[in-house]
């Protein structure tokens, strides 16, 4: 995970995290699901960054593990 909550495996962004709206502890996940699409929002109102990304790497583990 970088800087900015995406999540990279090879060199490649393939999940993100955002916290919705910012300083509220709620949080959404986003992945990549096709292996050249656009990321795709997989998971909302998630109670902890942990979650999100727990869920990011869930969705896209089909196409990057």
């Amino acid at each position: 995970m970088d800087l900015d909550d995406a999540l990279h495996k090879d060199g490649l962004t393939i999940g993100k995290v955002i916290e919705t709206p910012p300083g509220t502890g709620v949080w959404m996940a986003l992945a990549k699901t096709r292996a050249y699409g656009s990321m795709d929002e997989v998971a909302k109102a998630l109670p902890s960054k942990d979650a999100a990304i727990r869920a990011a790497l869930d969705h896209s583990r089909a196409y990057w593990a």
